[in-house]
């Protein structure tokens, strides 16, 4: 959690940087060509990070370490493979995909950029899954870290390199910067790899007791492809969104330039500020697939809902303070941060969506410990459909345009965490302290939330609107947030050691 939080301040500074040097269009033109790219990555890792560290963290626990290494390794071999030939499809299609598929020859050169990042990316996931099941954190917080700060540098240095020369070689600079820090990380994960199998691994292995390659890839395959389809799923809906929403802009009147920057608005500004906050949930999910799938193997459901109900409470606790701060504040953050203030309409809008992202992301996690990723699935499939057909029609539509699109958005996540919600409650059934867990975060956040424009009075009388007055007002309300949640029991010391030691 920790390094996800320092990746995402050096992200989010990142994300600052190139909105103040590129622009609104150079942002909108880099996310489309950016969805693509996860897409792929997606589709040729997908699930198998997490087959890897489940299947690794069980031969270790019965002391099969050459069982171990050969999942690592049969693993390592089928991602890089699958994630080779994508590169080289996405690199000899980026013709047809700039022209026919993203209507914009300008992600020409970006697109041939990213393509070489699919291969670093797939093989470096892969040591992460490696390490999870060993249950040694440090190389892959390290490894993202290194990352962020190699891409952050080498894209700086690749915009001014192509300064002057047009936004497209501006974005391919960026899209470069990308597969530079993947490189980087990698490099940093496989001497992580040597260090570790030589200081943790016995040296007289019993070559005997080795699975043989199509048992193991077929293991592999039962995990991960049920996780692969739900996350293509996920990413071919986003990749469908950079589609749509420019096109649907154009017939609401919107030009293509226009079209271009109110996508940016969303997707390269609005919804990154959104996905700020996931970082303790991204981290929660990680430790809970196998902690849940254990837990479900010794058939302990009275362990799993405990453990299910703080997890709720972590996400209510978190997701009401950053509904305020979204709402109550879109506008200004993202004029002081990024220059444009009217970024702020559709993260005023996405803020009512922040509770039930959270803790979709969370429950996601959680059906896939309890054995029911396709659940999962079909709930996605159920809401993702919903959001475009919403998406198609009220973006369209002159009074709303992109105000409809984020509305799409916050309708889909509603629909899936409902659903989710469901099906786990289902499964493991549970009795949640109404007070601690919803009334009392609640009463807090109202308070928070009616208090932010007598706060907002004073310090603009002694800051103005700077930086750092939105800043200090920022802080303030988030400290009356949980100073109110203190003083009412909604938190106590108890609570955070517990969620410390988890």
């Amino acid at each position: 959690m920790i390094a996800g939080f320092i990746n995402r301040i050096l992200g989010f500074i990142m994300r600052v940087v190139l909105v103040r040097l590129i622009g609104d269009e150079g942002i909108g033109l880099f996310q489309m060509v950016f969805n693509i790219y996860l897409s792929l990555v997606i589709l040729t890792t997908g699930g198998f990070p997490t087959a890897v560290s489940k299947l690794i963290s069980e031969k270790i626990a019965h002391n099969k370490y050459l069982q171990a290494v050969r999942i690592f390794k049969n693993a390592a071999v089928l991602v890089i493979c699958l994630s080779s030939i994508f590169a080289l499809i996405l690199f000899f299609s980026a013709s047809f995909i700039s022209s026919s598929i993203l209507a914009d020859q300008r992600t020409y050169y970006s697109l041939l950029a990213i393509a070489p990042a699919i291969i670093f990316c797939s093989a470096a996931s892969i040591f992460r899954g490696f390490f999870q099941g060993l249950q040694i954190m440090t190389p892959s917080a390290l490894s993202q870290i290194f990352e962020q700060v190699i891409r952050f540098i080498s894209t700086i240095f690749l915009i001014y390199l192509t300064a002057g020369r047009g936004i497209e070689y501006t974005g391919a600079g960026i899209a470069l910067g990308i597969g530079i820090g993947e490189l980087a990380g990698f490099i940093l994960l496989a001497v992580f790899m040597i260090r570790t199998v030589s200081t943790h691994f016995p040296k007289n292995i019993n070559s005997k007791s080795a699975t043989p390659v199509l048992i193991t890839l077929k293991r592999l395959s039962q995990i991960a492809v049920p996780i692969t389809a739900g996350q293509v799923f996920s990413s071919a809906m986003q990749s469908l969104e950079a589609i749509i929403i420019p096109a649907r802009l154009q017939t609401a009147g919107y030009s293509i330039q226009e079209s271009t920057s109110l996508f940016g608005h969303l997707s390269g500004m609005a919804s990154p500020l959104i996905l700020f906050p996931t970082v303790i949930t991204v981290a929660l999910t990680t430790s809970l697939v196998p902690a849940i799938s254990k837990l479900k193997a010794q058939n302990n459901t009275a362990v799993i809902a405990s453990r299910y109900l703080k997890v709720l409470w972590v996400i209510i606790c978190m997701g009401i303070p950053s509904f305020v701060i979204f709402y109550r504040f879109g506008e200004a953050i993202c004029g002081l941060v990024y220059g444009y203030p009217q970024a702020g309409l559709p993260l005023s809008i996405l803020a009512f969506g922040t509770l039930p992202l959270y803790y979709l992301i969370a429950s996601s996690g959680i059906l896939y410990g309890l054995g029911k990723p396709m659940i999962n699935l079909f709930n996605w499939f159920i809401g993702s459909s919903i959001k475009l057909v919403l998406m198609y029609y009220l973006t369209a539509e002159p009074q709303l345009g992109i105000a409809g699109a984020s509305l799409s958005i916050v309708v889909q996540y509603y629909i899936i965490a409902y659903l989710n919600f469901r099906a786990i409650a289902h499964r493991i059934g549970m009795t949640v302290n109404v007070k601690k867990v919803i009334i009392k975060p609640l009463a807090a956040g109202m308070i928070m939330f009616f208090s932010i424009p007598y706060i907002t009075e004073k310090i603009e009388i002694l800051f103005g609107s700077t930086f750092q007055g939105l800043i200090l007002n920022l802080l303030t309300a988030v400290l009356i947030y949980f100073a109110t949640l203190i003083l009412t029991g909604g938190v106590t010391i108890k609570d955070l050691k517990q969620f410390l030691n988890r």
